[in-house]
């Protein structure tokens, strides 16, 4: 009987914690409908009026952005066959112009002057790569191999760039009579007297190397090389004052680019010949001035077959 009390007794216990747990499961789980919904809200945070005016002008913001990017983007599409026309426009102007008479005529033009410019070049450069190497060695009887000779070499170099300063002084007083002779005389014709002096000077050192009287020769040396002022101030304006005269205001650029082609292909040139001259022929320099003074002579006959420009473009009275 004992046994029988104890087992009731605990099965009671057992109930009464049973019935404890679920009325605690039941005050800690409320159902959604017992919720109160001020509660709710006094939870979450509120906006104040200067957030919620914030937030608005954000978005006007964003959407006058938006706005004006659709309003850009739909320009530049309007703009693409305006810009396509204009550059189809401005093709077919080129094009035919490239192909009119005008433009051809003036570019067959451009090339004799060309022709000119290079074999006048050829010559300056002979003359300025071995004027002083000529003064030192033919002249002054140098040699810059031997140490015995090599002081007498040294000597005539100076000697040589003195004549250059003459050089310089020389064309300093004849290039402003250059645009005078112009008024008078055709721009052609101011070119071809420049190329005969040219050719002259430069065929003058190969007579003057064999001169037997040393002193002779140091002062007519110092003379010829002044004389190259006055071609070097008519190959600095004229050729440049042709080509322009022969162009248009759109391919002057051009025209005065390929003018200066033909100054820098003779310097090529020149090398290339006097380093094949040196080593294989003789190491005389009078004779390399010698042959610039041939190809400036050939110049000369082509200068009558230069363009003349007329008046209106000279830009003077």
């Amino acid at each position: 009987m004992n046994k029988l009390n104890m087992d009731d007794d605990e099965e009671e216990e057992e109930e009464d914690e049973a019935s404890n747990l679920i009325h605690n499961d039941e005050q800690n789980y409320q159902t959604v409908d017992e919720v109160d919904p001020e509660a709710n809200l006094k939870e979450q945070p509120m906006l104040g009026e200067k957030g919620v005016v914030h937030y608005e002008e954000d978005l006007e913001k964003e959407v006058s952005i938006q706005t004006q990017q659709e309003e850009i983007l739909t320009t530049e599409i309007n703009l693409i066959p305006e810009k396509e026309k204009k550059r189809g426009k401005q093709s077919e102007t080129w094009l035919a112009f490239l192909t009119s008479k005008v433009f051809l005529r003036s570019v067959f033009k451009l090339m004799r002057i060309c022709i000119v410019q290079f074999l006048s070049w050829f010559g300056w450069f002979a003359y300025l790569m071995f004027i002083t190497d000529w003064m030192g060695k033919s002249i002054f009887e140098g040699n810059p191999d031997d140490p015995n000779l090599q002081a007498l070499y040294d000597e005539g170099v100076r000697w040589g760039s003195f004549g250059l300063a003459g050089q310089a002084v020389v064309s300093f007083i004849s290039a402003p009579f250059i645009p005078l002779a112009t008024r008078c005389i055709s721009e052609k014709y101011i070119l071809m007297m420049g190329q005969i002096v040219l050719a002259i000077v430069l065929a003058l050192p190969f007579g003057l190397s064999y001169l037997p009287n040393m002193l002779y020769r140091k002062i007519l040396a110092i003379g010829v090389i002044s004389l190259f002022g006055i071609p070097w101030s008519v190959t600095m304006t004229i050729p440049f004052v042709l080509t322009a005269g022969v162009s248009a205001q759109r391919t002057k650029g051009i025209f005065l680019g390929s003018l200066n082609i033909f100054v820098t292909i003779p310097q090529l040139m020149c090398a290339l010949v006097s380093s094949i001259f040196f080593k294989f022929i003789s190491d005389d320099t009078s004779i390399l001035l010698l042959c610039g003074s041939v190809s400036v002579f050939i110049s000369i006959f082509l200068c009558l077959l230069l363009p003349t420009i007329p008046k209106e473009k000279k830009g003077g009275p």
